[in-house]
């Protein structure tokens, strides 16, 4: 038994040391994460696209059913995998930072309201989505969807026009909140090897963190930046325990947790047939 035990922990090693490598040359590489974001971008037209025309032979909203019934059901475990690494590649920013480049000025950093206020307006807009599930049946309206998906992109934009870095998914986005909660029990992180060099690669995250950071299990999406960067030699990627513990929740992020707990319960209610007479009441 002790040989098999020990054999199964080299195996396991050796898997995780392979992990590690293959996406530190992800991250490594200058491209990442335009190349991912790109093609993302024009499947969320696609899906806007199908959301926002009515189904002719069938009930199920094709723009619908690939965001809640595909991609929410695949995301939570995604995360558990792959920490905020989603985020790194997420279309929604890179539309925020092609509008930029419009801008005939560089944009000054966010102000201190936003960095304190911004978690707060994330944790509201969770809330606001779980009511649209709840009550609007958001899972099953195509219209709904799209709308939900255009504001997202639209607020990116309107951020990445007036401030420097990715104010959109570092303080505001409802989804990177979750996702960061729901990081906290990933495997995947950065390390610093090298304090000094990791430091100094600080400056060149658009997410107003760093590989030094004791939250950066939580706040990090894995953009890569601070790899591809003068001194991206002194932080590693790491397979290691979950950053449960790592750093206390801030208050909004708690609030986020009691309201995702608050609409789990309710949903499970909605399918009793409580819920039923609850709607039969109420019209």
């Amino acid at each position: 038994m002790t040989a098999c035990r020990l054999a199964g922990q080299r195996w396991a090693l050796a898997i995780g040391s392979r992990a590690e490598r293959a996406v530190e040359r992800l991250l490594h590489w200058q491209a990442f994460p335009s190349a991912f974001q790109w093609p993302l971008a024009t499947g969320l037209a696609v899906v806007v696209f199908l959301a926002l025309r009515t189904p002719r032979h069938s009930e199920l909203n094709p723009g619908a059913a690939i965001v809640w019934q595909l991609w929410w059901a695949f995301l939570p475990f995604f995360i558990l995998l792959t920490a905020r690494l989603w985020c790194g590649v997420c279309p929604v920013p890179a539309l925020g930072d092609a509008a930029r480049r419009l801008r005939p000025t560089p944009p000054p950093l966010p102000p201190s309201a936003i960095r304190r206020g911004g978690p707060w307006v994330a944790a509201l807009g969770l809330g606001v989505m779980g009511f649209l599930f709840l009550l609007l049946n958001l899972e099953n309206s195509g219209p709904l969807t799209a709308t939900l998906l255009l504001a997202f992109s639209a607020v990116a934009v309107g951020s990445a026009l007036l401030w420097k870095g990715n104010v959109w998914c570092r303080y505001l986005c409802p989804l990177g909140l979750m996702a960061g909660l729901y990081s906290r029990l990933g495997w995947l992180r950065l390390e610093p090897n090298d304090k000094r060099k990791a430091g100094s690669t600080a400056r060149h995250c658009n997410f107003f963190t760093s590989p030094l950071a004791p939250r950066r299990s939580h706040d990090c999406v894995l953009c890569g930046a601070c790899l591809q960067a003068n001194g991206g030699e002194g932080v590693n990627v790491r397979l290691a325990g979950t950053a449960f513990f790592m750093a206390p929740l801030a208050r909004a992020e708690a609030v986020a947790v009691s309201l995702l707990l608050g609409l789990l319960v309710a949903d499970a209610l909605r399918m009793t047939p409580l819920y039923v007479r609850f709607m039969a009441w109420m019209t």
